[in-house]
């Protein structure tokens, strides 16, 4: 929603996609937040309060890349602040001598971890945490695109025939 806000012409995007796209990013926030850890549990269930429904985190990459995505198009700094709170978090808590690890129980402090590191926690959770702060000229959007693995592509501006 954000990226299309910026990228899609003007005349094609819908005035709320953008709002849209800062309310998702802050719940999502939240869910790190409001844990004793700074962790978001891997399920939570919304109604009238936002509850984990199970509370263990396994390094998952997406409210970071949320978060570089809405600091990249609103060059609001709150989006790293709050990249940098979470990357912390997860630095404090799962890190191990060889690697992170995922953890049992978000609301328990010390965490209990487990014996479990993603391909994507190098892959892409922590190539979030380092691009929301880099300058937007390392890694222009108008120039690259990110896979799912959040490997830059250049994008050369020709359409292949097919």
């Amino acid at each position: 929603l954000a990226l299309g806000s910026q990228y899609v012409p003007a005349e094609e995007v819908e005035a709320w996609w953008l709002p849209l796209a800062k309310d998702l990013t802050y719940t999502c926030h939240e869910m790190y937040r409001r844990t004793e850890s700074g962790l978001a549990p891997e399920i939570s269930s919304f109604g009238q309060t936002m509850n984990a429904q199970s509370r263990h985190y396994r390094l998952r990459p997406e409210t970071l890349e949320s978060l570089f995505y809405m600091f990249r198009v609103t060059g609001n700094e709150t989006y790293r602040e709050w990249s940098w709170d979470i990357f912390q978090a997860i630095n404090k808590h799962t890190r191990t001598n060889y690697g992170f690890a995922a953890v049992e129980d978000v609301d328990t402090v010390p965490v209990s971890l487990r014996d479990s590191e993603e391909t994507f926690m190098g892959a892409e959770t922590l190539k979030y945490a380092l691009l929301v702060h880099l300058p937007p000229e390392a890694l222009p959007l108008d120039r690259f695109v990110l896979n799912t693995e959040a490997h830059p592509v250049l994008i050369d501006g020709t359409i292949a025939n097919s």
